[in-house]
């Protein structure tokens, strides 16, 4: 399994493209600002994870309820949008789920989104089902915006 960073997906997509040999990932493709993703690039990861942001770039619209339609046709049947403060919305199975965001005093939201994929690869290793492990993930960056700077939460007893 693997992280999938904005610098690594074109050559990634090239090299598969030209060798024909990879159907899919075990590879969770987040965050990428690429402006040539595509549904084709899209549907080689099995779990993506982006944010409003870039669902807005990629379908003009920043609600994933309303874009199931757009996912449908993916091999991927995780998809996680981070919606900061209010938590994240999910299609699994093309089931739309919101996870809410536990309240906290926010200090510093420096490495949220960083923590959250952490968390939610850690829960993807132990097997953990897809939903308990999104609100895990969704607990501990909520949790990592209470502290200065993003190791803040490296020290505190969870």
């Amino acid at each position: 399994m693997a992280i999938i960073t904005p610098n690594k997906f074109a050559l990634l997509i090239e090299n598969t493209v030209r060798n024909k040999k990879v159907t899919h990932w075990e590879a969770v493709l987040m965050y990428c600002k690429d402006n040539d993703i595509d549904l084709e690039k899209l549907s080689y990861f099995n779990t993506i994870i982006l944010n409003k942001s870039l669902l807005k770039q990629l379908t003009d619209n920043v609600s994933l309820d309303d874009n199931r339609h757009y996912f449908s046709y993916l091999f991927s049947n995780k998809v996680i949008c981070t919606c900061g403060e209010d938590g994240v919305e999910t299609l699994f199975n093309s089931h739309f789920t919101k996870i809410p965001a536990p309240k906290v005093d926010v200090v510093d939201t420096t490495g949220a989104g960083d923590t959250f994929a952490g968390a939610y690869l850690h829960g993807l290793e132990k097997d953990t089902p897809f939903l308990e492990n999104v609100e895990n993930a969704v607990h501990l960056a909520s949790k990592s915006t209470s502290f200065s700077g993003s190791l803040g939460l490296i020290s505190a007893k969870l």
